[in-house]
């Protein structure tokens, strides 16, 4: 995907440091041995060798595996990538909705995904970025109008643009990139602007009105 977070983040690291090279690869497999077989393959093609490996999976993978699963299949990741002496980065994309003051189905699952990438960071001495405090905080700051999904995400677990974006600003915060062009320019502070901006207006007509509805006749003395 060129727009997607792995992509954003390669495009803004290799723009701010030329000696840097960011290797992107997606594999659409959850079975173990296949997965860690390309990420072999990957490895031994790589130059020069990698130094850092940022792991992240989706929560939709719950759909066609068990937490257990997913663990091993985590943990098989982590331990190939420091047999090359990689520095690790577990970011886990967990996201069921976009509403988390209500209550959702599948809340219990998230959590356990969460906790799952956690539990692995203490036990193999990794960094996790944990992505859902810092959702919860933009859409308790910016989802106005209350909705499920079109914030961050399609459909509530799919990111879009601006959640792309987000996690791409996460991933280059967590490992100290600044200044980035992100930072001045990117979808996701104009989309702050802009409902901080409407918010502001609604404030004021707000006031404006309530004061209107208790001095019947402020708009002869304006006058």
């Amino acid at each position: 995907m060129s727009d997607g977070y792995g992509s954003i983040f390669k495009r803004e690291v290799q723009a701010k440091y030329s000696d840097v090279s960011v290797l992107s690869a997606g594999f659409a497999d959850i079975n173990g041995a296949n997965f860690v077989r390309k990420l072999d393959s990957l490895l031994s093609s790589a130059s020069p060798a990698p130094t850092k490996a940022i792991v992240s999976m989706g929560v939709e993978l719950l759909d066609v595996a068990s937490v257990s699963q997913l663990r091993y299949e985590v943990e098989s990741i982590v331990a190939r990538l420091m047999a090359d002496n990689m520095e690790v980065i577990l970011c886990p994309v967990a996201i069921v909705s976009e509403r988390p003051d209500l209550p959702h189905e599948k809340a219990d699952i998230l959590f356990e995904f969460n906790q799952m990438h956690k539990q692995i960071a203490r036990d193999y001495d990794v960094m996790f970025v944990n992505l859902t405090p810092q959702f919860t905080q933009y859409w308790f700051r910016n989802n106005v109008d209350g909705l499920s999904h079109s914030v961050l995400t399609l459909d509530g677990t799919i990111l879009n643009a601006h959640g792309h974006t987000f996690v791409a600003m996460a991933l280059l915060k967590a490992l100290g990139v600044e200044n980035h062009s992100l930072v001045s320019d990117n979808i996701v502070r104009q989309e702050e602007l802009r409902i901080h901006a409407m918010m502001n207006e609604e404030k004021r007509v707000s006031e404006v009105d309530s004061f209107l509805e208790q001095s019947p006749s402020a708009m002869n003395v304006a006058v």
